[in-house]
């Protein structure tokens, strides 16, 4: 796996591990940078579903 994978990874988890604590906000940040980095599907959902509870 290379670094920005795992950079990618790390990111997303941290995302929904933010998301399921109440940091919505923080959520959508984390979402926003790996949609604008490169379009992943899970990252996109992410991003929908922080905005929905901000």
């Amino acid at each position: 796996m290379i670094e920005e994978n795992k950079l990618d990874l790390i990111t997303q988890e941290a995302a929904s591990y933010k998301l399921d604590h109440g940091h919505e906000e923080e959520a959508f940040q984390l979402y926003k940078k790996l949609v604008e980095s490169h379009v992943n599907i899970e990252a996109l959902l992410g991003l929908v579903m922080t905005t929905d509870e901000i």
